[in-house]
């Protein structure tokens, strides 16, 4: 028996957008064919992804949930299967909301995935009262048992392509034709000096007494405390051929009582201090 064949999201809205399909789940009169001069039907465009005409009316079957996905996104674009949500009322009104905040405040970083786990408790919470209202007893039992886990959050941002940045200061106002310009612009530069002048530095900070972020103590009603964190600079330096430069210290003093008199940290350490 020959594999199973597997069409990607973007080739199936292709397909529908052929037999005329549109996001609300109507249709509109297929489009023509440019060979035969014919409107398409199920045959023509099974025929021409190589499926079955019963694989192309399950496409159409589910025709609204197909074209409403974004394929803007490669991942999306490229999966084989519909992963919807248990709940799709909920995550139509949570993305709805979420758009409804970003177009309002006309900002994007706005939430995190603990907000968008609260809002979809509230939006759970009305749903359930609404229900509880009307004596509709549809899927009021999985609602119930809803709890927005930190996986559901997780999927519910895949479904709906939507990704977690740390947020990286002024890096949105470099344009990245700039970054490229500067690229090719740096590299004639370090053609005209020898490689074994050429290096690469970078420091790390050594944390020698730092007090852990989360700690148990006895309940008495605080929790906060000044974190110790006493560190010294490390300094690394790496040449283009290869060579490691000598390990670069900075402290806070100018004689450590660790190095006594007699001790060069250059000379007996290999580190500069």
């Amino acid at each position: 028996m020959p594999p199973r064949k597997q069409i990607s999201l973007a080739k199936k809205q292709e397909a529908l957008l052929l037999l005329g399909g549109h996001a609300i789940g109507n249709f509109s009169p297929p489009k023509i064919d440019t060979e035969t001069g014919k409107r398409h039907s199920l045959r023509t465009v099974a025929m021409l992804f190589k499926v079955s005409p019963a694989a192309v009316a399950g496409w159409k079957k589910n025709s609204s949930t197909i074209l409403s996905m974004n394929v803007s996104s490669r991942r999306i674009a490229k999966s084989f299967r519909l992963r919807m949500g248990s709940f799709p009322k909920l995550e139509a009104s949570l993305l709805t909301y979420m758009r409804e905040c970003v177009r309002y405040m006309h900002q994007q970083n706005l939430f995190r995935e603990d907000f968008i786990r609260v809002k979809a408790l509230e939006i759970r919470d009305e749903m359930l009262r609404q229900m509880y209202g009307s004596n509709q007893d549809e899927n009021r039992p999985e609602l119930q048992e809803f709890k927005a886990s930190r996986g559901w959050a997780w999927n519910f941002m895949n479904r709906n392509n939507l990704t977690s940045k740390r947020q990286m200061g002024d890096a949105v106002f470099i344009s990245p034709q700039t970054l490229a310009d500067h690229r090719i612009t740096m590299k004639k530069k370090l053609a005209l000096w020898p490689i074994e002048h050429l290096c690469n530095t970078d420091e790390v900070a050594l944390l020698y007494r730092c007090l852990p972020s989360r700690t148990v103590h006895e309940n008495n009603g605080t929790s906060s405390f000044v974190r110790v964190k006493d560190r010294m600079t490390a300094v690394l330096t790496v040449y283009a051929d290869g060579k490691k430069a000598p390990l670069t210290v900075i402290g806070k003093s100018m004689r450590p009582r660790s190095f006594p008199r007699h001790v060069n940290p250059a000379r007996d350490l290999g580190l500069s201090h």
